[in-house]
């Protein structure tokens, strides 16, 4: 899945035209430049008209990723947070667990009153 830089529909649609056939990988690079170059104001034309001429770059090996390196780094950290976020969810509260302890307690003494049965 392509993270995407908030664009209208119709530079998305001339984008997504753009890309078609390109490695995945490369793709979010360039998305990731494009975002990069969006954030700081870059774009001197149409963001579909820039990417188009990154595109040309990048199919001559003449691309550099600069801008988007913050970019993709931000989302690393993003998703990095988000998944300790999502760990932390899956531990349980102090009170779940003395809870689930006492019944295993009783349950346990319950077996040993009457005889390991």
């Amino acid at each position: 899945m392509l993270h995407w830089p908030q664009l209208s529909d119709q530079e998305r649609g001339a984008i997504e035209g753009l890309l078609a056939g390109c490695d995945t990988q490369v793709a979010q690079q360039l998305l990731d430049e494009l975002a990069g170059a969006l954030e700081t104001n870059s774009i001197k034309t149409s963001p579909s008209r820039w990417f188009r001429a990154v595109v040309v770059r990048c199919k001559r090996g003449e691309f550099e990723p600069s801008a988007g390196i913050a970019v993709a780094d931000r989302r690393i950290r993003h998703r990095l947070e988000a998944g300790k976020k999502q760990e932390a969810k899956r531990v349980a509260a102090p009170e779940q667990v003395r809870s689930h302890l006492e019944s295993i307690e009783t349950l346990l003494k319950g077996r040993s009153s009457s005889g390991g049965h």
